[in-house]
């Protein structure tokens, strides 16, 4: 409960016990400087700031409870220390590609996300997608309505500090014409993205940068990846899925005697 001074009645502090009678307010008057000045307590300013912090992640695609500390393995504690690099210090690393490569249960979107909750919360705006929205929303679409979603959510990624990018150049998670018809388009968006405006740019993916030919995408954007993730590429190795919740197997068909 908010111990602070007298309240008004403006905005109820959320950390009142609604069960006593009387209880206090999230602001009150005092003095500075010979005048009577509204102030924020301290507990409905933590609130305020928590739930304006949610709704920046929700509006990033980020919705995760999960911190760097959640991170369960050791064969990739180096990779983890060098994303928590980047975010610490992202005013130095704000025009880098990173490419994130590992099999499924490694953890990869959770310590992406994570990353992505912690610029958010440093005040950059952050922009989580899957490749197969991305690639859908870059072409044109001949419905005017469907047209004006998709401008905006280009828009959104266009304008981000730090855009990433899961299920990247996976063929059995995009939808890939075999003309190639939508791929110019995603080449395009990233050099204009990260060699023109000079943007961050994070990849997820289960194939490594020198496959990406083989997942039908073109060589152009497989040279671009490469040769920008060189020394920022990030190897998740820990299945995480195969380690939690370790089930004891035989003791499925032991007979519990006290039944």
């Amino acid at each position: 409960m908010c111990k602070e001074k007298s309240f008004i009645p403006c905005r109820t502090c959320p950390t009142r016990d609604v069960s006593k009678a009387s209880f206090m307010e999230g602001y009150y008057f005092d003095e500075v400087d010979g005048c009577k000045v509204l102030v924020e307590c301290k507990c409905h300013k933590k609130w305020r700031e928590t739930r304006e912090l949610e709704r920046k992640l929700v509006a990033s695609n980020l919705i995760t409870e999960y911190g760097f500390d959640d991170y369960k393995g050791t064969e990739s504690i180096e990779d983890v220390k060098a994303l928590k690099e980047f975010v610490n210090h992202f005013d130095k690393y704000s025009k880098s590609m990173l490419y994130i490569y590992g099999k499924n249960g490694t953890q990869k979107t959770s310590m992406a996300m994570a990353a992505g909750k912690e610029l958010v919360g440093k005040g950059y705006k952050v922009q989580y997608v899957l490749m197969n929205n991305l690639l859908t929303s870059l072409v044109t679409d001949f419905d005017k309505k469907d047209q004006e979603v998709k401008d905006i959510f280009i828009k959104k990624c266009e304008d981000c500090d730090l855009l990433i990018i899961d299920e990247a150049f996976d063929k059995e998670k995009s939808v890939i014409y075999k003309s190639g018809y939508q791929v110019p388009f995603l080449d395009n968006f990233l050099r204009e993205r990260f060699d023109i405006n000079k943007k961050a740019v994070l990849f997820i993916s289960n194939h490594q940068p020198s496959e990406i030919t083989t997942q039908g995408f073109s060589g152009s954007l497989q040279s671009l990846v490469e040769r920008n993730t060189k020394r920022s590429l990030l190897i998740f190795k820990d299945v995480y899925t195969e380690n939690a919740n370790q089930i004891d197997r035989l003791g499925l068909f032991r007979r519990d005697n006290n039944v």
